[in-house]
């Protein structure tokens, strides 16, 4: 069994597309995930499962959630291995401010050039891979971009969290009972 970190997009925010997290938990139980567990309402699911790749968690997450709510919504899942690799190469790990930005892929390399043009100091963006790593010493509400504008500077898609979130998801995933 792989633990595994999803992270839900766009659900639970200012009251719309609203996924009650216990149900969206015995869903996923139900559909053979095991050790299901949230962390608040803003979609951040860990969970032990069979299923290797992340397209499969990520098809399953979402296809429940259109079944049971009637709306599509981007999912985006990474092996707990894989997460702890990616967040341990992330510059500017030891100040305040940091978010983390889920791509559904990496972004090509014209697409980075105009996002990295687009940045305004003292916002930082650095893409590893399928992560970008925020420096946004104004916050989200006041810094440079917004979820929506990076998936349209990146073109892909990306869901946001920021580090003390993914943080406590990871210790919660690092807590998933051991292999079977």
């Amino acid at each position: 069994m792989t633990a595994w970190v999803a992270w839900l997009r766009g659900i639970n925010v200012g009251g719309n597309r609203k996924v009650p997290m216990a149900r969206l938990r015995e869903l996923c139980t139900d559909a053979g995930l095991c050790d299901v567990r949230s962390y608040i309402a803003s979609g951040n699911l860990v969970c032990r499962s069979a299923h290797r790749s992340a397209s499969d968690v990520e098809d399953l997450v979402a296809d429940l959630v259109e079944r049971e709510h009637g709306f599509r919504i981007s999912v985006v899942a990474r092996a707990v291995d894989e997460l702890e690799a990616a967040l341990a190469a992330a510059p500017h790990n030891d100040v305040d401010h940091r978010h983390v930005a889920f791509l559904t892929q990496a972004p090509t390399s014209e697409a980075l050039a105009k996002t990295t043009a687009a940045i305004v100091a003292p916002a930082r963006l650095d893409v590893l891979g399928r992560e970008a790593h925020l420096l946004l010493p104004g916050g989200m509400a006041s810094d440079w971009i917004r979820p929506p504008g990076l998936e349209r500077l990146l073109g892909v898609g990306a869901t946001v969290r920021n580090r003390r979130t993914v943080d406590k998801v990871l210790a919660m995933a690092r807590e998933l009972p051991a292999d079977d």
